[in-house]
């Protein structure tokens, strides 16, 4: 967001120094004024060029459908009560993320501080890990728990602190938000 602000700044600048060298009668000040504009464009290009590229869903999906197993899984979607995906995070190259909710100086991965199940997360309700090329979640310990409904139909609650394998397309209950690994 910043650098966007940034961008449309020197843009928005280095136009109207533009447009007053343009109208200003004395040629020297119209020929320092292009040349710094001009060198305000290049600065917002290179600016461009330099810009960390982050991954869309799409393109996240390609990289899978181009080198990673079938099954990797690449982000997490929040499921309304129709099953739509509403919300996404991103779990392509993390190791780790934290599910509950967002409140003072707590820190959590995934935000669940706006659904409709809210007041039944708590602040630290669960963890996904990855490790050995798998995914995992566990329950730390939270009064609601957390379930896990396989792609197979089976559903399953989970005893508290201990790992469970998860899979694309299995849909994890932080109590009764619905998660779903996409």
């Amino acid at each position: 967001m910043k650098t966007k602000i940034l961008d449309g700044l020197i843009v928005a600048f280095s136009i109207g120094i533009l447009i007053t060298a343009y109208q200003n009668e004395v040629a020297m000040i119209r020929i320092i004024g292009c040349a710094i504009s001009s060198i305000m464009f290049i600065i917002f290009f290179v600016m461009m060029l330099q810009k960390p590229k982050t991954h869309t869903t799409q393109e996240l999906r390609e990289k899978n459908a181009l080198g990673l197993a079938p099954n990797s899984v690449t982000e997490l979607a929040l499921l309304n009560e129709e099953n739509q995906e509403i919300a996404f995070w991103e779990m392509y190259g993390k190791t780790s993320l934290v599910i509950g909710l967002d409140i003072g100086e707590n820190k959590v991965d995934v935000n669940l501080l706006n659904t409709t199940y809210a007041s039944t997360v708590e602040k630290e309700h669960a963890v996904l890990n990855y490790t050995g090329n798998h995914w995992f979640v566990e329950d730390l310990g939270s009064e609601n728990g957390v379930s896990i409904l396989k792609a197979d139909g089976n559903k399953y609650k989970l005893t508290a602190m201990k790992p469970c394998l998860i899979t694309k397309g299995d849909i994890i209950y932080i109590s009764l938000t619905k998660l779903k690994l996409c």
